[in-house]
């Protein structure tokens, strides 16, 4: 039974793709981590529209770019249901 105080609680999901130029030559891999959350939303406790999942995505791509990351994600088809909203490199960059 939900209350007026219940916390909305998101399960991440942590996923590894990469780019494929990125498997034949691993000298040309930068690794990220992203954060994306659903377009499909759903209201919190306070009835404030919140998105209904949210997905931690670990990545390898070919050039260390917003517009890379992007274009791997989109291709993989997540950007039909979800958007970036953050990203950054790992402490433990390595892809390989």
């Amino acid at each position: 039974m939900r209350t007026a105080s219940a916390v909305k609680e998101f399960t991440t999901i942590m996923i590894t793709l990469s780019a494929p130029e990125t498997l034949t030559n691993p000298n040309r891999a930068y690794r990220y981590k992203v954060d994306l959350v659903s377009i499909e939303q759903e209201l919190d406790s306070q009835e404030v529209p919140v998105p209904k999942h949210i997905e931690t995505v670990d990545l390898c791509v070919a050039e260390p770019t917003e517009e890379a990351i992007a274009l791997l994600l989109s291709v993989k088809g997540y950007l039909k249901n979800y958007q970036i909203v953050s990203y950054w490199v790992p402490e433990d960059c390595d892809c390989f």
